[in-house]
């Protein structure tokens, strides 16, 4: 179960790099980086499966590993930078992964592309793997 849903992620990130997406603003998020818009990526890093250690704001060391350790399993090179099109495709994979589970009656938040505003769903996962494993 757990590869099929790592395996679901990581089609989702490369599915999600050719979706067209007109930026207002272009994201660049680097070591010394600062700001909510930061904290929202090191907890869709997370989420995803790249640690950063915590979701304080503050782009440092544990955070830069993480983007390297993202870039490095989608073949690009590793810059320890975040770019428009990088901060894109994981905001358009989380608001994807998080469309599914709302599907599956795991999530009931916004899809909004962060991961760590509504985290009831994993409770339920948590509690139905609970609820099984006793069975």
């Amino acid at each position: 179960m757990k590869k099929r849903l790592v395996a679901w992620i990581m089609l989702l990130v490369i599915l999600s790099a050719f979706i067209p997406v007109n930026a207002v603003q272009a994201a660049m998020y680097q070591n010394g980086s600062r700001g909510e818009q930061v904290q929202f990526l090191q907890q869709n890093l997370t989420f995803l499966g790249f640690s950063t250690n915590g979701a304080d704001g503050g782009f440092g060391n544990n955070t830069r590993k993480a983007v390297n350790m993202l870039q490095e399993a989608l073949g690009f090179p590793q810059t320890g930078i975040v770019d428009d099109t990088l901060d894109k495709m994981i905001r358009n994979t989380v608001s994807d992964i998080q469309r599914y589970l709302k599907q599956k009656g795991y999530y009931v938040g916004d899809i909004d592309g962060v991961s760590g505003r509504s985290p009831s769903y994993m409770t339920k996962i948590r509690s139905e793997r609970f609820i099984t494993s006793s069975n």
